[in-house]
C-alpha cells in the first residue's frame, strides 16, 4: 500500500523510527565526508567530474573519450 507512512510501518513491525533516521543520517553525514576526502585527494574542484577505477579524473566528455572503454562514445 503505497499510501501508508513509512514510520506507520515502521511502527507495526516494532522498529523506532527515530532510529532510522539517527542510523541514516550518520551514515549520510559518514558518506559525504568520504566523498569530500576523496575529492580532496583527487584535487577534484569542478564538477561534473567522472573517476575511473578511482585513478582517472575526468572532467570533460571529450577526456572520457581517452578512455579505452568510452572511445566510442556519440553524443547526440
Amino acid at each position: 500500500d503505497l499510501d501508508r507512512d513509512f514510520e506507520e510501518i515502521l511502527n507495526e513491525l516494532e522498529i523506532d523510527p527515530a532510529v532510522i533516521e539517527t542510523a541514516t543520517k550518520g551514515e549520510g553525514e559518514a558518506l559525504i565526508k568520504d566523498n569530500g576526502q576523496l575529492a580532496f585527494e583527487l584535487q577534484v574542484q569542478a564538477l561534473p567530474v567522472f573517476l575511473w577505477e578511482n585513478q582517472i579524473v575526468v572532467l570533460s566528455l571529450d577526456d572520457l573519450r581517452k578512455i579505452e572503454d568510452f572511445s566510442g562514445l556519440v553524443l547526440e
